[in-house]
């Protein structure tokens, strides 16, 4: 009785302040439930953490005009929960799909339902796979259009509504599988943002569906790919959580990078963090470890390479195909006379790619003249000549039902224009990227990824990672690490760069060796959309102790 009297007066002692939150981003963390705890001498704030079960880190300790000691308080939304490292093996999917993509049967175009038909097939186990599909279409579609895309296929599927009326294709930030005592328990973040205020309201209600009792919502926003997990190589019983700074963007920027650390370890379970917030990107985009041998794939950015300066350019050739507008057609003619040599060419080359840029917003994409005129027919027969109402709502059943092959071409041609906006911009930034330059602290940045982890014992393969600069606010570039890692199989994601890609697969899979397979992926339109293959999988790790929820 003495004991608890003495340690209630210690509590007592202990004052909470909160941690200013970020206006732009509401309702991203629980209420109270990040704090600083503070107090007039440290037996106070160790009392209460040991108490508790939480870690209080001498290095996060300091003092205020009010208080001698002070450090970041957080208890983890589920005591005891651990994440699954990458080491474990995958036994469930989640996937986001397009309802174009999934119920008009639109060309596969490397978005996260082609990723899925493509590495799916080969996975030799059966696997749950979880469809989520926004709303539009009629629900007894489904099953046909799951037969359509998968047929005889060995995996166990389960198609649910996603609750929201847009598609978010990024399931990787839906969740993050893990277990208590041995039980599987998945994490739901609070609200995903993905840099966007509205879009914690948009997808909201697609996180409130995640109801089953396997899923518990975190008290925090974060994004799943932000947020990785490996083993220890020098001790496997050791949980590594590797991360990037979306967190402390959400909660409060007030955190210093070790307290937004030391949060997220608590939260996940985790022994160990890296901090990868200097490479201002999701962690799969920077690094991604493998199941087996220490190995981690780090990403190294590009720069200086004509070859990758020609592959872009023929990306852009395919695009523009037989109408090409002056500016390029000038590029064109400078390329026939050029030596491959950036540096002496540098300036001319800079001021050619420009002027592509400046054409493209008038460039008019060329469009299916047949495709137009049955467009406007339809219309105007079907929809009183407004096309909002053909496109939209029950229109746009109706028009499955009635017109199904010309709502597809549509599609595809909607689809294309779209991609064709995003890839020619993008391609153009990667050639300028290639010109003599400084190096960015992106890059800079990647270089000290790779150093921590060999420093922590890991074995470290560098791999390409495509960036453009100029773009880097709008498109983090192609991260060939942000790969689905099954096994000794390895799916990375495709541009469709030509011999260039081929040779760079080649030589990520001889450094390898015959412990892993590479297979590329065609992953156009994730990339393009600022992913993956990485990113479009919610993925579902067996627990230790092979139970089911927590």
């Amino acid at each position: 009785m003495i004991a608890l009297l003495a340690a209630l007066a210690a509590r007592a002692e202990v004052t909470f302040l909160p941690v200013e939150s970020v206006a732009a981003f509401p309702d991203a963390v629980a209420p109270n439930a990040l704090q600083y705890a503070c107090a007039s001498n440290l037996n106070e704030l160790e009392t209460l953490f040991r108490e508790r079960g939480l870690l209080l880190s001498q290095e996060l300790i300091y003092s205020t005009k009010q208080y001698a000691v002070c450090h970041i308080y957080y208890e983890p939304t589920v005591p005891g929960y651990r994440a699954s490292p990458e080491s474990r093996p995958i036994q469930g999917l989640y996937v986001a799909v397009d309802p174009l993509s999934f119920i008009v049967r639109t060309e596969p175009n490397g978005d996260s339902l082609s990723i899925a038909k493509q590495a799916l097939p080969l996975i030799d186990r059966p696997l749950d796979v979880t469809l989520s599909i926004p709303g539009g279409f009629d629900p007894e579609l489904w099953p046909g259009a799951l037969a359509f895309h998968f047929g005889e296929s060995k995996h166990r599927f389960q198609m649910r509504k996603s609750g929201s009326s847009s598609s978010h294709p990024w399931a990787q930030d839906h969740q993050k599988a893990g277990e208590v005592d041995g039980r599987l328990c998945i994490l739901v973040p609070r609200r995903i943002f993905e840099g966007r205020r509205d879009d914690g309201e948009t997808f909201g209600p697609m996180l409130d569906r995640l109801d089953d009792p396997v899923f518990t919502r975190s008290k925090l926003s974060w994004e799943g790919g932000d947020i990785q997990f490996t083993t220890d190589p020098r001790n496997p019983e050791r949980l590594v959580l590797m991360h990037g700074g979306v967190g402390r963007y959400y909660w409060g920027l007030g955190l210093t990078p070790a307290e937004s650390s030391y949060v997220l370890t608590a939260e996940f379970g985790a022994d160990l963090a890296i901090d990868l917030t200097p490479t201002s990107m999701h962690a799969d985009y920077a690094a991604m470890a493998l199941p087996k041998g220490g190995v981690v794939l780090v990403s190294r950015s590009t720069g200086n390479d004509p070859d990758l300066f020609l592959a872009a350019a023929g990306v852009i050739e395919r695009l523009f195909g037989a109408r090409p507008p002056p500016a390029w057609l000038d590029f064109r003619r400078f390329l026939e006379t050029w030596d491959k040599d950036l540096a002496t060419a540098a300036g001319p080359l800079r001021g050619l790619i420009r002027g592509v840029a400046r054409s493209l917003p008038s460039y008019e994409y060329p469009e299916d003249p047949e495709l137009e005129r049955n467009l406007t027919a339809y219309v105007g027969e079907q929809c009183g000549g407004d096309p909002t109402s053909c496109f939209g709502g029950p229109g746009k059943n109706a028009m499955l039902e009635r017109a199904p092959d010309l709502l597809r071409r549509s599609s595809n041609q909607s689809a294309a224009i779209a991609l064709f906006d995003l890839a020619a911009e993008r391609m153009l930034g990667v050639m300028e990227a290639q010109l003599p330059r400084e190096a960015s602290p992106r890059e800079l940045a990647l270089e000290g990824v790779a150093e921590t982890f060999e420093k922590l014992g890991f074995r470290v393969i560098r791999v390409p990672y495509i960036y453009a600069p100029k773009l880097h606010d709008a498109w983090p570039g192609v991260a060939y690490v942000n790969s689905l890692v099954d096994g000794d199989r390895i799916f990375m994601p495709a541009l469709g760069l030509g011999r260039l890609e081929t040779e760079m697969f080649a030589d990520i899979q001889q450094q390898l060796g015959p412990d892993y397979q590479v297979i590329p992926v065609n992953a156009w339109a994730s990339v393009l959309s600022n992913g993956g293959v990485h990113c479009v999988f919610g993925i579902v790790r067996a627990p230790s102790g092979g139970g089911g929820t927590h």
